[in-house]
């Protein structure tokens, strides 16, 4: 963790450095967010696509069972 600054002692450069550094930190942990999101957004897809296989062949054992008994 970065060390806490007295704002009051930086120079008016110093400052617009702080905070080009800061806004560039929050820029590459929204990315980091947006690409986490993605994947958790494909890994949730694939659970719904393999829970509706599931599904189908579970009704499919259900039917054949019926069909024997």
């Amino acid at each position: 963790m970065h060390q806490a600054h007295d704002l009051d002692a930086l120079s008016p450069m110093q400052l617009r450095e702080m905070v080009s550094s800061l806004q560039t930190r929050v820029s590459e942990q929204e990315a980091r967010i947006q690409e986490r999101d993605v994947a958790i957004r494909e890994r949730d897809t694939a659970i719904e696509k393999r829970d509706a296989a599931i599904r189908h062949y579970k009704i499919r054992e259900e039917k054949l069972t019926h069909e024997i008994a």
